[in-house]
């Protein structure tokens, strides 16, 4: 009997033990599964004493994108009269290739000319050129035909008409460049060599406004420009011009007075015209000029070497000038 008792307690309790598997591997199959994150037990910030309870403040809005740099103002080389043109060409030297052509015998024979009509600008100083004369067609294989800007010398303008001299010939020609005649003069600027009280006071420069010249800015349709006293007085110190009673000694040339205006103007400047003591149309170059010495300081410009008499607000500029000189 006790045998058999302890059998079919045996049975009993294996068969309870298989029930109770039985419910357990049902129990694990109804579960729900709960994500991980549920599970996790919320927990504090390690720093301070924010929490998952804290309220945040609005994230701070992504700041704009900076604003694209306005180019530099330009050097104020050149004083600008009101007229109908002047703020576009005064804007686009900035971006520009120009060619600053003398009169220089070097260019003879040159065969540059086609090299100078291809740059952005071309400026003629002193004397100009009128394509549909013989002369200068048979020029232009050395000087080119183009002329987008004349920069001259002349102390007065009482003339409603702009009058210079033609390369070759000594005779002024003038043009009228308000309507009728908008189409009469062969550029599209003209600027005067400054004059200041160092040298001739007592013609037209920045200081020495005179209405004539005004008039006819304000009413024509080319841009009209003068140097400005800064420069002005700059070139002088530069040559270390003297006045001795009625002489005078280290007289710029008008030629060395572009290069300093577009040398600070324009993105890159390229000389022709600017070598040896005589001229293309045979013109005198007067002894008070000394155009050897004024040619030695064009080199050293064109090389950015020191010259201690150039004014420090210039000598600043200049190094973003960009100067070549080809004959």
């Amino acid at each position: 009997m006790a045998g058999g008792g302890a059998a079919e307690s045996e049975g009993l309790n294996e068969g309870a033990l298989h029930k109770k598997r039985r419910l357990v591997k049902e129990r694990v199959g109804r579960r729900k599964i709960v994500p991980i994150a549920r599970r996790l037990p919320r927990r504090r910030c390690r720093y301070g004493e924010l929490s998952d309870e804290t309220e945040l403040p609005e994230p701070s809005p992504l700041p704009s994108p900076p604003l694209p740099l306005s180019p530099p103002p330009p050097f104020p080389a050149i004083l600008w009269l009101p007229s109908h043109s002047s703020s576009a060409i005064g804007a686009s030297l900035a971006s520009s290739s120009c060619a600053l052509v003398g009169g220089g015998h070097g260019l003879m024979d040159s065969l540059l000319g086609a090299q100078i009509d291809r740059h952005d600008y071309v400026i003629r100083v002193n004397r100009g050129l009128d394509a549909s004369l013989p002369l200068h067609q048979t020029l232009a294989p050395h000087l080119g035909l183009r002329q987008d800007v004349l920069f001259i010398d002349q102390c007065e303008h009482n003339s409603p008409l702009y009058s210079y001299r033609l390369v070759g010939t000594d005779n002024f020609v003038s043009c009228a460049a308000s309507p009728p005649h908008a189409e009469d003069c062969h550029f599209g600027a003209i600027v005067y060599r400054g004059n200041s009280e160092r040298w001739e006071p007592v013609c037209s420069g920045e200081s020495q406004h005179e209405p004539p010249l005004h008039r006819k800015a304000r009413h024509g349709y080319v841009a009209v420009g003068i140097e400005t006293d800064l420069v002005t007085n700059a070139v002088l110190s530069i040559r270390g011009f003297e006045r001795h009673g009625s002489s005078v000694e280290r007289k710029p040339t008008t030629g060395f007075h572009a290069v300093l205006v577009f040398g600070l103007l324009c993105r890159s400047l390229h000389l022709y015209g600017f070598e040896g003591e005589a001229t293309v149309d045979g013109h005198e170059i007067t002894a008070d000029h000394e155009i050897e010495e004024e040619h030695r300081l064009l080199r050293k410009l064109s090389r950015h070497e020191e010259i201690p008499e150039m004014p420090p607000a210039i000598r600043q500029a200049w190094e973003q000038a960009n100067l070549t000189i080809w004959c």
